[in-house]
């Protein structure tokens, strides 16, 4: 399209749809949209009446795990709240995580470490043995 036709067509679109427009109201087709059901006051009062319904069952009958005032832990879906000693369990997670990393630590780790050590110090004196040489020259 040439630059000019598309200029002429926006300065005149506005202009195009008010013609349009008058067009319609003049043969009957035009006029107020509002004749939809969606539109009808009943209609409208219906819906605000199912919206507060489901403002009040949502506020009344469910459970808001997020309010400042609840202090149980809650599960999301079931709404089933958590036991006192879980809820210890999951608040102390990291401190209890980290006495059994210790635990471990101590041990299950130093013990490999010693394992190592002396199996070093077996391999070294079974080179000596098989090369004839002294452990102290190693």
């Amino acid at each position: 399209m040439k630059p000019g036709a598309v200029k002429t067509y926006y300065l005149n679109a506005e202009h195009q749809s008010l013609f349009l427009r008058q067009l319609r109201e003049m043969v009957g087709l035009g006029g107020s949209r509002l004749n939809h059901p969606d539109l009808q006051q009943p209609r409208i009062s219906r819906d605000e009446a199912d919206v507060q319904s489901l403002e009040a069952l949502k506020e009344d009958s469910w459970v808001n795990p997020f309010r400042s005032d609840q202090d149980s832990l809650i599960h999301l879906v079931t709404a089933a709240v958590a036991p006192r000693d879980i809820v210890c369990d999951l608040m102390n997670a990291q401190k209890i995580g980290e006495e059994l990393y210790q635990t471990f630590k101590r041990d299950r780790l130093s013990l490999q470490t010693e394992m190592c050590t002396t199996g070093l110090s077996l391999s070294v004196k079974w080179l000596a043995l098989h090369l004839h040489v002294s452990v102290a020259d190693l």
